[in-house]
């Protein structure tokens, strides 16, 4: 039988089973050694109106930043409707596209983050200085291969939605 778990499975599916299978086992066991150990108490607190204020201002400008995107999108479609469906369908591919090609510097970003705020608040910024300068050659030479990506496919999805008369 090999790797599947099941014969009539076949390859994929028995991966997928036996990552199931396994997957399932190392959290009930490990589930069961932190329940075995530990005493859980539960307690309903109502937090103070100065942190939930608190919480509120950090948020705010992901919020904001969050619902002018939304908002910028929107009405580029609004205005883009007025013309043809098929150039809405090309802002909706352009930003799919540009989305999935940015997720590496927002992944990059996120993971820098807590390393920048964790010496920050060690006072270290001999380490920040350090992690800045590492990081920041890394998005900026990603975002200039996006760059030349979205230039160099210009001709292509530019006029690939236009209508031509001979």
């Amino acid at each position: 039988m090999g790797i599947r778990s099941h014969p009539c499975n076949g390859y994929f599916w028995g991966c997928n089973c036996n990552c199931i299978i396994a997957v399932s086992l190392g959290n009930s066991g490990s589930d069961y050694s932190f329940f075995k150990q530990t005493v859980l108490t539960v307690s309903f607190r109502i937090p103070s109106f100065d942190l939930i204020k608190e919480i509120f201002v950090t948020g705010l400008p992901s919020v904001l930043g969050m619902a002018l995107v939304s908002a910028y999108i929107s009405g580029l479609n609004a205005v883009l409707a007025r013309f043809s469906e098929d150039a809405v369908s090309s802002l909706g591919i352009y930003y799919k596209l540009q989305t999935f090609l940015l997720i590496p510097t927002y992944g990059l970003n996120q993971g820098v983050t807590p390393i920048m705020g964790f010496n920050y608040g060690a006072k270290n910024t001999n380490a920040c200085g350090i992690l800045y300068g590492t990081a920041l050659p890394y998005q900026q030479s990603h975002l200039l291969q996006v760059l030349c990506v979205f230039v160099c496919s210009h001709g292509k999805y530019c006029f690939s939605f236009t209508l031509r008369t001979a």
